[in-house]
C-alpha cells in the first residue's frame, strides 16, 4: 500500500473531471494507466466516494488547479503476468465493494 498513490488518486479525482469520470467506470484500469499503483483494497476504499460530491468540491477550488475537461495522456502498456493477476484480484475486490454498496442501499 502506498499513501502517496492514494493521495495522488484522491487529488486526480478532485481536480481532473475526465479522470473522475473514467475512474468510476473502470477504477483499477484507469489508475494503472494513470501510473497510480494502488492495491485492490485501496481501489475498493475509493469506490464509496460520491462522484457528484467530488465534482462540487472541485467547482469550489481555484480554477488554476482544476482540470475541467483535460487529462494527462494515458500510458499504453502491455500488462506483465503479475498485472493480470493483480487486475483479477482488483476486479473481484471492486465487484464485492459494488455488491456491498448495492446491498446497503437495498438494491439487490
Amino acid at each position: 500500500m502506498s499513501q502517496r498513490a492514494v493521495e495522488s488518486a484522491l487529488g486526480r479525482l478532485i481536480t481532473d473531471a475526465t479522470f473522475r469520470e473514467r475512474f468510476f467506470a473502470e477504477p483499477a484500469a484507469v489508475c494503472r494507466h494513470a501510473g497510480l499503483d494502488l492495491t485492490p483494497e485501496e481501489v475498493a476504499a475509493l469506490l464509496p466516494l460520491d462522484a457528484r460530491t467530488l465534482e462540487h468540491f472541485a467547482l469550489r477550488l481555484n480554477p488554476k488547479i482544476v482540470r475541467a475537461l483535460t487529462v494527462r495522456p494515458l500510458r499504453p502498456a502491455a500488462p506483465p503476468a503479475s498485472r493480470i493477476v493483480h487486475d483479477a484480484l482488483a476486479k473481484r475486490s471492486v465487484q464485492k465493494a459494488v455488491a456491498g454498496r448495492a446491498r446497503k442501499r437495498g438494491l439487490s
